[in-house]
């Protein structure tokens, strides 16, 4: 079964690039990484993101965890980290039909 997912994690209180290429590696390892932007300064959020398919008998919070644990333990160091998962298999979603009447009333207000 596929577990499709979008991962964002969000750290707070990263000081440099160093540890924003640290902490983009060890997303690597870990996950997909599709993006990341580094915050504008410590107090702000920097974020990496990525979609990928969890491992077998893995949850959304196991993930989490895990990937918090080994950006600490490369950091050396306690960050805020903030893990937004977004299952893709399920999305909400709304269907529009555009039938001849809208056809029509479009036409007329040409």
């Amino acid at each position: 079964m596929s577990r499709n997912y979008e991962m964002d994690i969000l750290i707070t209180g990263l000081t440099d690039q160093a540890e924003i290429k640290k902490v983009a590696n060890v997303v690597r390892e870990h996950w997909v990484l599709d993006d990341y932007w580094p915050a504008g300064s410590e107090n702000e959020q920097a974020g990496f993101s990525g979609k990928h398919q969890l491992a077998v008998g893995e949850g959304e919070d196991d993930f989490s965890y895990r990937i918090g644990q080994a950006i600490w333990k490369a950091l050396d160091r306690y960050v805020e980290i903030e893990v937004r998962a977004t299952y893709l298999e399920d999305l909400p979603y709304e269907v529009y039909y555009l039938e001849e009447q809208e056809y029509q009333e479009w036409r007329e207000q040409q």
